[in-house]
């Protein structure tokens, strides 16, 4: 039997929350190996919007470090626009992006596992599963996650799960040791 090749792509927008709600940093290597359960790697990519202005984004200082554990990071800097009203507003998020590289790359990966609760990929995941025949999983916080997407994928890693989240969790004494330096989100509206 021929090993399994897996894609983990990673919404960074989504992950932030994810870190938020659980009140710790993950590390994103750790998450990767886990993720993998002995399957080849065949990409792991993390896709980022960066705010119009400035750098103010969770994963700022974290960038060269995941670069340098072998994570891809797609970074796309938003836009301002503004609405009828003249009140701004950003655009340019890299859903499209993370969409575009899963169905340009399937012929080379058997199970895609989506770190995103965004149930805006629900369509991408049924497309790979239902068309292309690919296996589908998802790597979530449940209170931020659709059900749909929930119900779409043929495995949920589930991060609000204590033992799970002890396994991926960046410690404080492994921050200063990786290069990675704690990086304030930037406020929310």
């Amino acid at each position: 039997m021929t090993q399994k090749r897996a894609m983990i792509l990673i919404d960074g927008d989504n992950l932030s929350g994810m870190e938020r709600i659980l009140g710790v940093r993950i590390d994103l290597a750790k998450l990767r190996d886990m993720l993998l359960e002995g399957r080849e790697e065949y990409d792991t990519t993390m896709f980022l919007s960066l705010p119009a202005k400035g750098d103010a984004t969770p994963f700022a200082g974290r960038i060269g470090v995941l670069r340098s554990k072998g994570i891809r990071v797609v970074a796309m800097r938003r836009s301002i626009k503004m609405d009828a009203d003249g009140k701004e507003y950003q655009v340019g998020y890299p859903d499209g992006l993370l969409y575009t590289h899963a169905t340009s790359q399937f012929e080379h990966f058997d199970v895609l596992i989506l770190v995103s609760g965004d149930g805006g990929f629900q369509y991408l995941l049924e497309f790979l599963s239902k068309k292309m025949g690919k296996r589908v999983e998802i790597c979530i916080v449940p209170k931020m996650t659709s059900w749909d997407l929930q119900n779409t994928a043929h495995r949920v890693w589930n991060l609000d799960w204590q033992e799970m989240l002890n396994r991926v969790k960046l410690d404080s004494r492994d921050a200063g040791a990786n290069g990675e330096t704690s990086i304030t989100p930037a406020p929310t509206e």
